[in-house]
């Protein structure tokens, strides 16, 4: 096995190790995991991620970031035994788009 098999097999680990320890985020781990990196384009489900962190109001200016990736390939990692996601658009025109999330 690669080096970078062996890295993806502790990564899977580690996500199903934080999943049977917080079961309210399965949900949301399996839809995310559909757009896994590791997925054929025919593979994964078609559709966009919006990522917005911050709150819109109408009654005053707010902190407010939106993006949406319209084609989403998401890589698992991982640092110690926390399990991250890192969200990319894979459009192919080098308009690098994402962020990467800590899920522990």
């Amino acid at each position: 096995m690669l080096p970078f098999e062996l890295k993806r097999e502790q990564n899977l680990k580690i996500l199903a190790d934080f999943t049977e320890q917080h079961p309210e985020m399965k949900e949301f781990i399996d839809l995310m995991m559909r757009f896994d990196s590791w997925k054929e384009d025919d593979e994964k489900p078609e559709g966009r991620i919006r990522i917005v962190v911050g709150k819109q109001l109408k009654s005053k200016f707010h902190v407010y970031l939106s993006t949406y990736l319209a084609k989403p390939k998401i890589y698992l990692n991982s640092y110690g035994t926390s399990p991250s996601l890192t969200f990319r658009d894979d459009r192919g025109d080098h308009a690098d788009n994402g962020c990467s999330i800590n899920l522990r």
